[in-house]
């Protein structure tokens, strides 16, 4: 069984015996609770009613002897209430406890109570009778049958019934108690004696398993002796750590035999490569020669090519300068043709101003017609005014002077718009003639926008050409140029072989160096190894 298992089981038992103490506890809890709700819900109600019923039994044989001892009709009546009240009380008392009766003998005690309770008020019924007729020696001798006595004795008896169960009550819980107690107990006990039996077991079982295990691993570690393994006869957690460190064991042991087997093939291997060493820093030694040799005959064919590139650098720039000066001419050319298309835009404008106002000329000697037309209606006007004031005579002299006024200014009015009309036909007759050689212009300066236009485009097709003349010049020198760099690498990178070699000769050396070394560590290993038994 597995350790983990063990303690599981144990934890377990230990929670069942919890739980079993616990469960006892809450059932004699629960026995005793109802015991208390018995006392206190039964038995102590019931001896309240009883001593309540007694008392009100008290008061009316009192009351029945005061009733018997005076003579007056109004206290008679007092203590016959208090007699009715005192057997009210009794009616209710015996009505509660019907349920509270417990048993066969609290009922057998109750109808004992009731039978003497009814022949009491038999009693009391005779002696009240004779008590009111004023016969006192018969109500004394009703009164005096005893009656009464045996009612108060009944609820005695009946109290002391349930003072009897209280006490046997009270009993049942000291014994319940003491039987808890000592069940707990029990329960404790047996807990603790487990605890110690299955714990001494456990740690028996954990001690043995440990200790074979790390007398074991003492005995490697000072032997180094790894054909020993651990016990692992238990199906525990300790025999399966037993278990893993044998297979750690085994895993080890074939280690180590590969690690001998690994360190004499190093030890061939290094003799192997000191051999090799040598020889790859006999050849690179020849390598270097080579290389020598033939990094001169490179530098060499650079400076050749050096040399075409510096011409053809010459070339590039000429041609460079010829494709920009008729780039600039081409410039010029266009600045040109700008300009003229810009006068001619101007003089386009110009012309079409002229007309414009050649146009609002003949407006303007259309609004003078008007207004001499009107001149000449209000010089006729004024006329007729000036005619008709003649006629009024006196009444209208005043009117005349306004009227021969108003025909002065029509008549200065009709000579203004007549010079103004000759200067409108002057102004029409100029812009008139400015408007056919601004025309004449216009076509003059759309034929040089032709021509201009047409050099443009020769000047273009030079600066195309000379343009493709640069760009292959300068292909022609990229290409040199890239040539004579790719030269310069190649010399380059042959130094960088014949260092290379040098290096390689070094690097050869340093193997074979090492190579040496190596062995020795093998060596050193194979001794080291050597003293682990595998």
């Amino acid at each position: 069984m597995k350790i983990t298992t063990r303690l599981i089981l144990a934890f377990l038992i230990g929670v069942l015996l919890v739980i079993a103490a616990g469960g006892l506890a809450v059932w004699q809890l629960s026995r005793a609770q109802i015991r208390i709700e018995g006392f206190t819900t039964d038995i102590m109600p019931s001896v309240k009613i009883l001593v309540a019923a007694k008392d009100a039994t008290a008061n009316a044989r009192v009351a029945v002897w005061k009733h018997i001892a005076t003579a007056d009709p109004a206290k008679k009546a007092e203590y016959e209430s208090q007699i009715r009240q005192s057997f009210s009380a009794i009616d209710t008392q015996l009505a509660a406890y019907e349920s509270l009766v417990s048993d066969a003998d609290d009922r057998a005690a109750l109808a004992a109570d009731k039978a003497t309770y009814a022949a009491y008020k038999q009693e009391m019924d005779h002696t009240l009778g004779a008590s009111r007729s004023g016969d006192t020696n018969a109500a004394v001798a009703f009164a005096g049958r005893g009656k009464g006595a045996a009612l108060a004795a009944s609820w005695t008896q009946h109290i002391g019934y349930n003072n009897r169960m209280a006490v046997a009550m009270k009993q049942d819980n000291d014994r319940a108690y003491a039987q808890s107690l000592w069940l707990s107990f029990g329960l404790m006990a047996l807990s603790a004696l487990l605890a110690l039996v299955w714990g001494g077991l456990l740690c028996r079982n954990i001690k043995r398993g440990l200790g074979d295990l790390a007398s074991t691993m003492e005995t490697i570690s000072s032997r180094l002796d790894f054909t020993l393994r651990a016990p692992a006869a238990g199906r525990d957690e300790i025999g399966q750590a037993s278990q893993a460190f044998n297979r750690l064991l085994e895993r080890l042991q074939s280690s180590l035999r590969t690690l001998q087997q690994g360190v004499m093939a190093v030890a061939e291997s290094s003799q192997e490569l000191q051999a090799a060493s040598r020889q790859v820093a006999q050849s690179s030694d020849t390598q270097s020669a080579s290389s020598a040799q033939m990094a001169a005959a490179v530098e060499e064919m650079t400076v050749s090519i050096n040399h075409v590139a510096t011409r053809a650098e010459e070339a590039q720039q000429l041609a460079g300068e010829s494709a920009g000066q008729a780039g600039n001419g081409q410039q010029v050319i266009g600045r040109s043709v700008a300009d003229i298309q810009a006068i001619a835009a101007t003089v386009s404008g110009a012309s079409e101003d002229i007309v414009q106002l050649e146009s609002r000329s003949q407006d303007i000697a259309s609004v003078v017609s008007v207004i001499r037309d009107v001149a000449e209606q209000t010089n006729l006007l004024a006329l007729n005014a000036a005619i008709e004031a003649a006629r009024a005579g006196e009444s209208g002299r005043g009117f005349a002077v306004v009227a021969d006024e108003v025909r002065k200014l029509a008549e200065r009015t009709a000579a203004s718009t007549q010079e103004i009309g000759a200067i409108i036909a002057a102004i029409q007759q100029v812009s008139g003639s400015v408007v056919g050689r601004m025309q004449q212009t216009v076509q003059q300066v759309e034929q040089g926008q032709e021509g201009v236009q047409s050099a443009q485009q020769s000047m273009s097709s030079l600066h195309h050409g000379a343009s493709q003349s640069a760009r292959l010049v300068t292909e022609i020198s990229d290409a040199i140029r890239e040539q004579g760099m790719a030269t310069n690498s190649i010399a380059q990178q042959v130094e960088v072989v014949a260092q290379g070699a040098e290096e390689n000769s070094c690097a050869a050396s340093q193997a074979a160096a090492l190579a040496a070394r190596l062995e020795e560590v093998a060596g050193s290993m194979r001794q080291e190894v050597s003293a682990y038994r595998v």
